[in-house]
């Protein structure tokens, strides 16, 4: 990693790996480090294809919108208290999906996105663009890429901030 950061790249995917897998790392210290990618512009990229890693499934398993909920932020310290999986579908039809379960008994929730595109330019950080269904008529989200390998991606969201998604 360049520039002015204090934290090194090992340090970020150790404590990324706490947060998607064990889910102990501390919200404060995952927001810190993924502020800090996001000032920096410079992303931690730990795999040869970007495009092909981001293609698939994924847990969302935190998010710093979650962590700022009165009562349930503190209680859940930004680890999402539903299941909630999104998928990219660069492949075949440039979409992206993401269901999302509140109580098992009840049904889930489906979101779904079109025209998702992946920009990757020298100059800035990659960023997904999707048009969420029936809100065609507002900008498109956005997720700016702050961290990937194979399993793990950490990405700045237009929508709900900070959020860390594992592969499954």
């Amino acid at each position: 990693m360049t520039g002015s950061s204090t934290i090194s790249e090992k340090e970020v995917s150790s404590l990324l790996q706490k947060c998607a897998f064990d889910k102990t790392a501390r919200a404060v210290d995952i927001i810190h480090i993924l502020q800090e990618l996001h000032q920096s512009c410079t992303p931690i990229i730990l795999c040869s294809d970007l495009l092909s890693s981001l293609n698939g499934s994924f847990e969302l398993t935190f998010s710093s919108a979650v962590f700022n909920l009165p009562f349930l932020g503190p209680i859940s310290g930004g680890y999402m208290p539903n299941k909630e999986i999104i998928t990219f579908d660069f492949q075949k039809e440039n979409k992206m999906s993401l269901e999302v379960e509140i109580l098992p008994f009840l049904p889930t929730i489906n979101i779904n996105g079109d025209s998702l595109v992946l920009n990757q330019t020298s100059n800035e950080s990659p960023y997904l663009d999707y048009v969420v269904r029936g809100k065609e008529d507002r900008p498109p989200s956005q997720w700016k890429i702050l961290y990937a390998d194979e399993e793990i991606v950490a990405a700045k969201s237009s929508v709900t901030g900070f959020n860390v998604i594992k592969r499954v």
